[in-house]
């Protein structure tokens, strides 16, 4: 939907493409691939371990162990009144987007949401989009993929064979993943038609400069990003050496994606103890009923003889 409104405002339908005065619209191609199956830009993707390490951020990193804790009674609270079981900053967040939307679409929110909404819950929802991009692991996994095919652009844009505008329409985990993995996210929820904004200059004496912008209101121009490390046009080489840590290949993508062996083995044997452990618990408690049992029934029952 969002590749589709943009391609429509880029453009608008002239003379004879207009088919409808009313509808000044004109179909455009948008290239798509299945969630479950886009590595670079879709937040469905199968990577084990981008999982285990984003559910160890939120619950065993000392900054959310604080943040869980300090908002224990909110999340208590929100629990109470929407009937979903919040304990972590990330469930929280499904609840703030959910009374985000609601607002937007002008529906009148429930009388408990006034003591939580939108503050603190903006607030935590906001914080809750780094925790994909915590480490510098898990910015390899969310984002490497991402800043890797950018280069690979950046590189080709030298070649005139090249396209000169190359843009991609994804969501606003890509968006705030990206920018906190390059470090330069402010921790603010991006808002519907956030961009960034890259480009590719070059300077009199030929050598390739990056410029970053990034469009989180409609209403006034894009702000100018700076890299940590670089200056406001960066070097298209200073920019490769920055990344350099968290970019990665598909094949070595694949390769982190997978839990280690030892962590499997901790998994397997924790499950197993678990069953074990069950099932001694079971046939202990069967073997005291039918002791129990048994014990009720083998008693001899005295009979009272009548005198002959």
């Amino acid at each position: 939907m969002s590749a589709l409104s943009n391609l429509a405002g880029l453009y608008p339908p002239e003379g004879s493409q207009i088919w409808n005065p009313n509808l000044l619209w004109q179909p455009i191609p948008v290239h798509t691939v299945p969630g479950i199956h886009d590595i670079i830009l879709g937040s469905q993707f199968e990577c084990p371990k981008f999982k285990l390490l984003r559910n160890i951020t939120i619950n065993k990193d000392p900054y959310f162990k604080a943040l869980n804790e300090k908002y224990k009674l909110l999340y208590s609270y929100v629990t109470k009144h929407s009937g979903q079981l919040i304990d972590n900053i990330e469930y929280i967040t499904y609840i703030h987007d959910t009374l985000f939307i609601e607002e937007l679409y002008n529906k009148s929110l429930p009388e408990w949401t006034k003591k939580v909404y939108p503050e603190p819950l903006n607030k935590l929802s906001a914080i809750s989009f780094v925790t994909e991009t915590w480490t510098k692991e898990l910015k390899r996994l969310k984002s490497g993929l991402f800043i890797a095919r950018l280069l690979h652009n950046f590189e080709k844009a030298m070649d005139s064979t090249s396209p000169d505008f190359i843009m991609y329409s994804a969501h606003d985990n890509t968006v705030s993943g990206l920018l906190n993995s390059l470090g330069i996210f402010d921790i603010q929820i991006p808002p519907y038609a956030s961009c960034v904004i890259m480009e590719l200059h070059q300077s009199p004496n030929g050598s390739m400069l990056l410029r970053f912008q990034y469009r989180n209101d409609t209403t006034k121009p894009p702000y100018d990003l700076i890299l940590p490390g670089c200056t406001l046009f960066c070097p298209l080489e200073s920019f490769k050496e920055l990344t350099s840590p968290i970019r990665l290949s598909v094949e070595e993508w694949k390769a982190e994606c997978q839990i280690d062996s030892t962590i499997n083995v901790v998994r397997i044997v924790s499950v197993f103890v678990a069953i074990l452990f069950l099932m001694i618990m079971i046939i202990s408690v069967t073997y005291v009923i039918h002791r129990k049992l048994r014990h009720n029934d083998s008693g001899y029952v005295s009979i009272v003889q009548e005198p002959h």
